[in-house]
């Protein structure tokens, strides 16, 4: 159950961050090179010393349905700081730094610290501080220019 728990308030915040500025999603107008697409992916890089990213997470199954709210602040390379809220209330926090993660949920009085290697084997992937940062500022995971990649247009995006 707590694994549970833990996996759908990090993928709900993951999933649910989106951008206030409005982007101008243009598309895929034509076929471009996979290398093409990689190199205008880090054109397109998220220079900042802090963010602020504020998610809303719907979460419903037969038995409930909840509305979370997510607080994430990001000192870039340093540190990030994720608060989860139900109706106004403090559900859980985490902190993540280099070196560990630490949580600490409230309605099951549990809490974790350790490092990324329980993070990866609970999430199936593995992961560092840098890919955590990352995927919360929505840049690739991994470095695209060191692997073959193809590519394709599905529903008008590469």
């Amino acid at each position: 159950m707590k694994k549970g728990i833990i996996l759908l308030i990090f993928a709900g915040t993951l999933l649910g961050c989106k951008s206030k500025a409005a982007l101008a999603e243009l598309g895929a107008t034509n076929v471009l090179s996979t290398k093409k697409i990689i190199d205008k992916h880090y054109e397109n890089s998220k220079n900042f010393k802090t963010a602020y990213i504020r998610a809303h997470t719907h979460y419903k199954d037969s038995k409930q349905s909840l509305t979370l709210t997510s607080e994430i602040k990001i000192k870039k390379d340093e540190i990030i700081l994720i608060s989860i809220r139900f109706v106004g209330i403090t559900m859980a926090k985490g902190i993540i730094t280099p070196t560990e993660v630490k949580y600490y949920e409230k309605s099951g009085s549990s809490y974790f610290e350790g490092d990324y290697t329980t993070l990866s084997n609970w999430l199936g992937t593995d992961l560092n501080f840098e890919k955590v940062q990352n995927m919360l500022i929505g840049q690739a995971m991994d470095d695209l220019r060191v692997a073959k990649f193809k590519n394709t247009i599905e529903d008008n995006y590469y």
